[in-house]
Parts: structure tokens; C-alpha cells; sequence
């Protein structure tokens, strides 16, 4: 999909009020309704360059439902929102919540996951552990967002510590604003496999 819409740290607001907000994405349905049970693990990225690649620029999630989610372009600290003048292509994956094998793979693992309270905290906290429903899964590739935008600076999330049904995760921040990186908690989402993506694209 396709947005331009921008969010920023609160302290370091330079784009035009019309440009900043959040850009709602409609999941799936049918006849019956939504094709998830439950708000489903939620994952995205940006797909384009459209402004360059002279400032940082993520995705910025919020209010996943089995219906839908809102994304925007994160700019996070860096007084960049101004310099966004393009729309930028968000790519998103929707997972059910839950653990499995990949189509007609029965040895590559994975589990699916949206933390239901706010679990990741700044880089200079404590790290905290996402539990993952297939608790026995080893993960050795991992895909994780925040689900959530809860802290006024932005950040990106960044996972560590892959152990037997656990996940370790933090958000960090950029500095170009100020040095601070502490951060309200935030919403996860994450799906992690038990082997490598290479190892599942090579079969």
C-alpha cells in the first residue's frame, strides 16, 4: 500500500499537520467476516525510496484488530518529518496467531505472535521475553514489529537472546533529537521459524 502519511517524535515536529496521521489497512474478509479469529501478528516494511536515502525511515504500527491496522512513515527524532514529500510503498504480512509447519514443508516449524499487553521497553531497560506458542520451538529466523506507538519519540524494534520458546526484545531510538533511548513499553508482534529462510526457499 501506498502512503505518505508521517509520525514524528513529539518534540521534534517539522511536517505540515496535514501530513502527519496514519494510513488504515483493511484485512482480508469474506461473506463470513474476517479470515482471523483474533488480531493477527502484524508485520511490515517499507517496500521504496521515494525520498531518498539521506534520513531514517521505518514503519510505525497501531491498533491491530482481526479487522485491520493503521500504518504510517516513522521518522522517529530525526526533524526529518518536513523533508518527506513522497509517498512511500508499506509491505505487511498478516499471520494468523498460532504455531505450524509451512505448506507442504512439515519440518520447518513456526510460530505466530501479538503480545497481548504493551512488552518491549527502551535499549537502556531491561530486555523482556516474548513467549512464543509453540513453546518447544527453537527459532533461528525471526520477524518482529511493534504493534504499537505508545512512546512520543518512535523507535524500531530489535529482537535478541532466541531461546527455546522465548524471544528477547527492546525498542531503540535514534539520537539525532537528543541521546535519550528509554521508551514507554510497546505491542509485538513477531513470527519465528525453526530453521533458516534460506533453508526454506532452497526446498
Amino acid at each position: 500500500m501506498s502512503t505518505d502519511k508521517i509520525q514524528e517524535g513529539s518534540k521534534f515536529q517539522f511536517a505540515d499537520a496535514a501530513q502527519v496521521g496514519w494510513e488504515d489497512v483493511a484485512l482480508p474478509s469474506s461473506g463470513s467476516g474476517s479470515w482471523f479469529s483474533s488480531a493477527p501478528a502484524f508485520l511490515t516494511a517499507l517496500q521504496t525510496i521515494a525520498n531518498g536515502e539521506l534520513f531514517f525511515m521505518t514503519v510505525a504500527n497501531k491498533d491491530v484488530t482481526n479487522q485491520g491496522a493503521k500504518v504510517a512513515i516513522e521518522v522517529a527524532e530525526t526533524k526529518t518529518g518536513k523533508q518527506v514529500t513522497a509517498a512511500e510503498q508499506i509491505g505487511w504480512i498478516a499471520m494468523e496467531q498460532g504455531s505450524g509447519t509451512i505448506g507442504n514443508i512439515p519440518e520447518v516449524k513456526y510460530s505466530a505472535d501479538l503480545t497481548e499487553s504493551r512488552t518491549a521497553q527502551g535499549w537502556g531497560q531491561a530486555t523482556k521475553e516474548v513467549g512464543l506458542t509453540d513453546t518447544s520451538l527453537q527459532p533461528k529466523a525471526v520477524v518482529a514489529c511493534q504493534s504499537s506507538r505508545e512512546g512520543p519519540n518512535g523507535g524500531w524494534l530489535r529482537t535478541f537472546n532466541m531461546q527455546r520458546g522465548s524471544v528477547g526484545v527492546k525498542v531503540d531510538e535514534d539520537t539525532k533529537g537528543d541521546s535519550e533511548r528509554s521508551h514507554r513499553t510497546e505491542q509485538v508482534s513477531m513470527v519465528a521459524w525453526d530453521t533458516e529462510t534460506v533453508s526454506i526457499i532452497e526446498q
